[in-house]
């Protein structure tokens, strides 16, 4: 399974990188994801890990606050774009090779892992928090943004609308979104959990604190990404501080 996903991901890299290049420059989805940032993350500089880091998308706007950040992605593509992305921003961003599921970091070495659509990926999502968890310091904040797209894409107005939007994207992004994607999403575990409950419910059982969660609409990401991609749902973010030993 995880060689199909590294695989469906590299191959999609160049792509998806088109996609992020016009996110980063769009001053709705800087503004965004950046007030949402600083508020969980709190005052640099801290040290932070970016799990399925992709094209840097969270990794860069965490460094432009003042973090140290280490970005890491199981697909050499996706780095690949992100090393690229950070000569051309000029951040200073370390960029590794890994799998999610099993970090090859010391116990708590993070104040704070961050990850972006990334759960729903995941063969194991509850052995990745649990890898999240151990690289965490005592007191660390976990921040999981996910959305229910997984679960949407089944829909027919999923369907409709992201075929509707479809010239927009060419245009914009110069990729193709009607690519087919591999079957083996309906496969994996979160496409048949509700959320964000599940994400508060393990969190709660792993002995998480302040366990909070928050929608983000995708029209605060501007009218032109909306239309683009909304028909994949808002976003959720889920927060949550790890435990004293």
């Amino acid at each position: 399974m995880k060689d199909l996903i590294e695989s469906h991901w590299t191959s999609t890299s160049d792509a998806y990188n088109r996609w992020f290049r016009n996110n980063i420059q769009s001053p709705p989805v800087r503004r965004m994801w950046t007030s949402r940032l600083q508020h969980v993350l709190g005052e640099p500089p801290l040290e932070v890990l970016d799990v399925g880091t992709g094209p840097g998308v969270m990794a860069f706007f965490m460094a432009e606050l003042g973090h140290r950040v280490t970005g890491i992605d199981l697909s050499n593509g996706m780095l690949e774009q992100a090393r690229s992305n950070a000569r051309w921003l000029g951040l200073d961003v370390s960029f590794r090779q890994g799998d999610a599921e099993n970090l090859r970091f010391p116990d708590g070495k993070f104040d704070a892992v961050v990850n972006r659509i990334v759960l729903w990926n995941m063969p194991s999502p509850e052995r990745a928090i649990q890898e999240w968890t151990r690289v965490l310091k005592p007191g660390g904040r976990i921040v999981i943004i996910d959305s229910n797209g997984a679960t949407l894409r089944k829909t027919l107005k999923h369907k409709l609308w992201k075929i509707a939007s479809a010239p927009l994207v060419m245009v914009t992004e110069k990729r193709n979104p009607l690519w087919p994607c591999h079957n083996h999403w309906d496969r994996l575990p979160m496409s048949q959990r509700s959320r964000p409950t599940w994400e508060i419910e393990y969190l709660l059982s792993l002995g998480y604190r302040s366990v909070r969660t928050e929608m983000i609409s995708r029209r605060e990401s501007g009218l032109l990404e909306y239309l683009k991609h909304g028909c994949w749902g808002d976003y959720f973010l889920v927060t949550g501080t790890r435990p004293a030993p």
